[in-house]
């Protein structure tokens, strides 16, 4: 009998110690992940087809993964985006419409991409802005901060160049551009990377869940000089001549863009295109970076890539510079996913959200389904499947509780749904918005269906 009771305590421990060692492999061998988000970076990627960007680091990693030509973000503002994606859940539902709330405050206990990965045996690491502003102290989610340190003489020399200031009479939407002789260092988003690369080469006992924020290309410009240099202002894409005789009711426009607009001479449109220009090219370079740190690691092999944008951003499309509205180039988001262990599709040119990266990521990385979450996963896409992910996505602003919903032709905007402020474009045939159809009576029944499709998701309709 205490030979049996010996035999059996010597199987359990036998046993357990096989499972432990099994957990260990699996999770030695699941992929880790590098999460890149930029902030208002919008399409002018050489990947989306921009002929004048220079963004050779991008459309490098693009070449090795699926580039996602009809993303859309959930909320063209910063602080509700990133609760959303970082949540896989809605604005509506996340209860945060504004830059204000902190999602931790207004959620306790909500599961995040990093609070899930950690506790799924991820490593969890962040440098820069990946929540709003007001969430970039909470640590419980990540087991290394990553933000860079900038020297005294870096800080210094960050402080020279030409500065253009462009007041359009709100403090915060100010356009500011600089071009200081500087190190990429001497920035923050040159210094975070400095140490996530050096974070990178570090060795790891456990996959890792590395989170990246770039501030750039958000306002203000400010980008060392030799990026500048990489442009001739005059010779880049001027957006905003496609809108000279657009007529739009003024309740599509954010306020400050119209403001800016207002402000603004001809030589500064220039100016402020140009400075979009080299902060990407400057992000772009950091992206290089940390490719290379990864390849000199020997990890690139093993780790999943997204590079994407918080939301759109407008150069003067709609007349209007910034985000905040409901068209296109708010809207719509670059959205790039390299998975190295598989064949994967170059190019998805079907509707996905940004609520539908935590799924993709769970799927990914063969971690257990949440099945709260809102957004879809994308792995089967990635992978080549033809089929639709989804019918269409939605994205919405805080004023006026305004929305949108886009199909792969269409884009129906409710830009004052008290009033009923209807524009409706066929984006295939009028790709910059110019021809608003909604008054066209053979597009009546797809406006009802689209309008009824958009109630189901809680938002206001006549």
């Amino acid at each position: 009998m205490q030979t049996n009771k010996r035999m059996n305590k010597l199987t359990i421990t036998l046993t357990t110690l096989l499972l432990m060692a099994f957990s260990a492999i699996c999770e030695q061998s699941r992929p880790n992940v590098v999460f890149i988000v930029s902030d208002d970076l919008n399409c002018y990627l050489g990947a989306y087809g921009n002929k004048d960007v220079i963004s050779p680091n991008i459309d490098k990693l693009a070449a090795r993964g699926t580039v996602f030509t009809k993303a859309a973000c959930q909320f063209p503002v910063c602080g509700p985006s990133r609760s959303s994606f970082m949540t896989g859940l809605r604005p509506n539902t996340v209860g945060i419409v504004s830059n204000g709330p902190s999602l931790y405050e207004t959620n306790p206990g909500i599961k995040s991409i990093p609070s899930y990965f950690k506790s799924s045996g991820y490593v969890t690491a962040r440098a820069g802005k990946i929540f709003n502003h007001v969430d970039n102290n909470e640590k419980t989610d990540w087991d290394f901060i990553l933000d860079g340190g900038i020297s005294p003489e870096g800080r210094k020399r960050a402080n020279t160049g030409e500065e253009i200031l462009v007041d359009a009479g709100h403090i915060h939407w100010n356009a500011m551009w600089r071009n200081p002789t500087c190190k990429d260092e001497d920035l923050p988003d040159g210094a975070n990377t400095l140490s996530v690369t050096k974070w990178i080469k570090k060795k790891k006992d456990k996959p890792f869940f590395l989170a990246m924020g770039f501030l750039k290309p958000h306002r203000p410009l400010i980008i060392p000089k030799r990026y500048y240099d990489l442009y001739e202002p005059n010779k880049l894409y001027q957006s905003w001549q496609k809108y000279a005789n657009e007529e739009l009711p003024s309740t599509a426009r954010n306020t400050s863009g119209k403001k800016l607009e207002a402000a603004i001479n001809e030589e500064q449109r220039i100016g402020l295109n140009h400075a979009y220009y080299a902060s990407i090219s400057y992000v772009d370079a950091q992206v290089g970076k940390i490719m290379m740190a990864l390849d000199d690691a020997g990890v690139k092999d093993n780790t999943i890539v997204v590079l994407f944008g918080d939301n759109g951003y407008h150069l003067g499309e709609h007349r209007t510079w910034g985000k905040n509205m409901l068209f296109e180039p708010s809207a719509r988001v670059p959205l790039i996913i390299v998975d190295p262990a598989k064949k994967t599709l170059r190019s998805y040119d079907k509707i996905v959200e940004l609520i539908d990266l935590f799924p993709t990521l769970i799927d990914m990385c063969d971690l257990p389904k949440l099945n709260e979450l809102e957004g879809e996963s994308l792995q089967a896409a990635i992978h080549g499947n033809s089929n639709p992910v989804k019918p269409v996505s939605y994205s919405q602003v805080d004023v006026r509780k305004g929305w949108t919903i886009r199909t792969e032709r269409w884009r129906l905007i409710n830009a004052d749904p008290a009033k009923e402020t209807l524009l409706l474009f066929d984006l295939k045939n009028d790709p910059y918005e110019l021809n608003n159809q909604i008054n066209n009576p053979e597009r009546s029944a797809l406006v009802s269906k689209l309008k009824s499709l958009a109630a189901s998701k809680g938002f206001k309709v006549k």
